[in-house]
């Protein structure tokens, strides 16, 4: 990981000095971001964004009740078979969600159409029975991630809330990856943490908890932290 910002920098003191341990940038250790904890190597893959950008007035809030799932598993059911397998889907919608059944049908209708040319081809932006529908896919996903992750989030007044939840989503599926260093990684003698410093706004960890599980990421490393704004660390995983 070499070609360290200052955000990815700034994160990685905030762990370091959070476990009083010591850490190597790329140029000096074989592989990514190596912090020592106790005389143990630990490998870093630091995600941090959203950093110099004018931060959400709000944090997006996810829904995950009765009728979340059942859309979600609608929506999982009509269109996973025809995402491909080295694509992701993802969509977001605003709650609440009055007409489940209806409202899946019609973005079942819609998005089966723009699938034709593949996921990674897919931008949807629509309203369907009251519901702010936004639909984009990405290429050259994680091993074993899903096809289709869907997120259904509280209305609120900024139209930024899904580009937020859609660029951490993309950050962490083109990203975060298992690494092609044959030395890193579980099982191989030292452990493998994921940093996340997504600034204002994302950082809410309960959310990103629940990205993390949707996105199936979380088996793939030992240790997620999320670093904060104010420089605080908290363990998601």
């Amino acid at each position: 990981m070499g070609n360290l910002t200052r955000a990815d920098r700034a994160a990685i003191e905030c762990v370091a000095r959070r476990f009083s341990a010591t850490w190597a940038a790329a140029s000096e250790c074989s592989a990514g971001v190596r912090m020592t904890l106790d005389g143990r190597p630990i490998t870093l893959e630091v995600l941090a964004m959203g950093h110099g950008k004018r931060p959400p007035r709000s944090r997006p809030r996810l829904r995950f009740d009765r009728v979340v799932l059942e859309i979600a598993g609608r929506l999982h059911t009509a269109l996973d078979p025809h995402v491909p397998s080295d694509e992701c889907l993802m969509i977001t919608i605003t709650a609440p969600i009055l007409q489940p059944g209806k409202t899946a049908a019609v973005i079942v209708e819609r998005v089966r159409g723009l699938l034709r040319g593949g996921s990674a081809r897919v931008r949807l932006r629509a309203t369907v029975y009251g519901n702010r529908i936004r639909a984009m896919g990405v290429t050259s996903v994680s091993t074993g991630a899903p096809r289709l992750v869907v997120l259904v989030h509280n209305p609120n007044s900024e139209t930024d809330v899904p580009a937020a939840l859609f660029g951490l989503m993309r950050a962490l599926l083109e990203r975060v990856a298992p690494s092609a260093d044959a030395g890193a990684g579980r099982g191989s003698g030292h452990d493998r943490w994921l940093v996340l410093a997504p600034g204002e706004g994302l950082s809410h960890a309960p959310t990103l908890r629940q990205i993390l599980t949707r996105i199936g990421i979380a088996d793939a490393f030992d240790r997620i932290l999320l670093v904060s704004p104010g420089g605080d660390v908290e363990t998601l995983t």
